[in-house]
C-alpha cells in the first residue's frame, strides 16, 4: 500500500509540474514545454485532451496527449514538461509517424492513458450492444479495436500505394 501512495504522490508531482508550465504559457509567458504535432487528412471521431505516461527504460514520462478533429482532419499533439532525451524523442517520432501508429496511439490512449476523451456518439450507436460492453469491462485489452473502419480505410490506401 505504501509503494503504490509513493507512486502517486511522484505521480501528483510530475502533473503539478507540468500544470505549472502550462499556466505560464497559457499566461504568455515562456515554459519549458517540447510537444510535437501532426496534423492527418482524416476525421478521427474523438477529442481527446489528457495525460498519460510513455515508458522508457524503466522510466514513467508523463506527457499530454491532444487530438482535436477538425475540418476533416485531425490534429495530434504529444507534449512533454521540458527537454526529452534523443531516445525518447525517436519514440515521440515513431507514434506520430505513420496514420496506424497514431491510430494505435489515440486507441492506447483511450484504453490506457486518460478518460478525458469524447468519443462522437455517432460511432458509439453503431457499435453491438456486446463489443461495447466488451469494450466497457476490458479496457485493459489493445485486441479491443475502437474504429476497425479507420483501420480498413488506411490498409485500403497502404494497398493501393
Amino acid at each position: 500500500m505504501i509503494y503504490y501512495r509513493k507512486e502517486l504522490i511522484d505521480f501528483k508531482n510530475k502533473l503539478e509540474k507540468y500544470r505549472m508550465s502550462l499556466w505560464e504559457i497559457i499566461s504568455g509567458n515562456d515554459a519549458d514545454i517540447t510537444a510535437e504535432s501532426v496534423i492527418l487528412d482524416l476525421l478521427f471521431p474523438v477529442g481527446i485532451c489528457g495525460c498519460t505516461e510513455i515508458m522508457l527504460n524503466g522510466e514513467d514520462y508523463i506527457c499530454s496527449i491532444d487530438v482535436v478533429p477538425f475540418d476533416k482532419k485531425t490534429l495530434v499533439t504529444i507534449g512533454f514538461c521540458g527537454e526529452i532525451t534523443p531516445e525518447l524523442h525517436k519514440i515521440v517520432e515513431s507514434r506520430l509517424s505513420h496514420p496506424l501508429a497514431i491510430l494505435n496511439l489515440i486507441e492506447a490512449t483511450m484504453i490506457y492513458g486518460t478518460d478525458n476523451w469524447y468519443l462522437n456518439p455517432k460511432v458509439w450507436n453503431t457499435l453491438g450492444d456486446e463489443r461495447k460492453q466488451s469494450l466497457l469491462s476490458e479496457m485493459q485489452n489493445l485486441e479491443k479495436s475502437i474504429f476497425d473502419e479507420l483501420h480498413i480505410q488506411y490498409l485500403m490506401i497502404l494497398g493501393n500505394i
